[in-house]
């Protein structure tokens, strides 16, 4: 039975390293030059990592898990869990 949480990492991966489906991402895609900052975050994995993990800590928050705290801590750790199972997994 495959990990949940390795499904959510490599559709992540996905969301990272091809053109999005839909209208105003791949909207958004085309419109930010690749060459500027918002562009190159737009099309970077640890950048969608630290997003992505802001808002899995937010939920985890929420649901009670975990307190305000600790919040900071939570939200690198998942960026970074993100990051290295990426660098792990693409080598492979």
């Amino acid at each position: 039975m495959a990990d949940p949480f390795n499904f959510r990492l490599s559709n992540l991966q996905v969301l990272a390293d091809v053109e999005l489906r839909g209208r105003a991402a791949s909207h958004l895609r085309r419109k930010v030059p690749p060459k500027t900052n918002p562009g190159r975050g737009i099309r970077c994995f640890m950048c969608w990592s630290v997003w992505i993990a802001a808002a899995v800590t937010l939920y985890l928050l929420w649901l009670g898990m975990i307190t305000k705290e600790i919040l900071p801590l939570y939200w690198l750790a998942v960026s970074g869990a993100a990051v290295l199972m990426h660098e792990i997994y693409s080598r492979a």
